[in-house]
């Protein structure tokens, strides 16, 4: 693929990801955090939330589109900008589209709620920010790349057996390797030593 000024752009899947994006993933993740408080805390379980049918919602609504992968997770105690964050895979980026507008007419019909959908499918990532729900839905390549799973590691799960199916409950299969955009477990994001605020 020649950009407009005659130089070939990489493509695909072997593509590398420049400083800059690195950069603009770091700065995004840490404008997210708060600083958390020591001691004991001790919050009501995470389906007794208010917020928790609408995550239901959005995980059914994310099965009926083959979505894979579909977890969710309570992280109010560790940001201000949410309350929950659900997660979903689709394995490719016309399945990714298809699943966040399935997400967003559920959403909107059976909550009259809408969202301004953050992403193009075409970037493999589509976000829709309900206020106290963030809905993610990738392709496995920018799952692994931004790892939110793993960044959130320390919020309050939120069990979706028996609301999707097993195979939405289920991590799909990678044709490539997952860390082939080179990120590291040890980039200075993540620290071991975080304390679990949920017990």
């Amino acid at each position: 693929v020649m950009s407009s000024g005659g130089r070939r752009r990489p493509e695909g899947p072997g593509k590398r990801r420049t400083p800059n994006q690195y950069a603009r993933r770091d700065d995004l993740v840490r404008g997210m955090m708060l600083p958390q408080p020591k001691g004991t805390f001790s919050p009501p379980l995470a389906h007794e939330d208010p917020i928790a049918p609408l995550v239901y919602a959005v995980a059914r609504a994310g099965d009926e589109r083959k979505a894979q992968g579909i977890s969710a997770v309570r992280v109010s105690a560790l940001t201000s900008a949410t309350s929950f964050f659900v997660s979903m895979v689709g394995k490719s980026k016309v399945q990714v589209q298809a699943i966040s507008g399935h997400v967003a007419d559920v959403l909107e019909e059976e909550f009259g709620l809408r969202a301004q959908p953050q992403g193009e499918s075409g970037s493999g990532w589509v976000a829709l920010d309900y206020g106290d729900l963030i809905v993610h839905v990738f392709t496995p390549a920018q799952r692994s790349f931004y790892a939110l799973d793993k960044l959130w590691r320390n919020g309050q799960a939120l069990g979706l057996e028996g609301v999707v199916s097993p195979e939405g409950l289920q991590e799909p299969r990678e044709e490539e390797e997952v860390d082939f955009f080179g990120m590291d477990a040890d980039d200075g994001i993540w620290d071991e030593e975080d304390e679990d605020l949920w017990g």
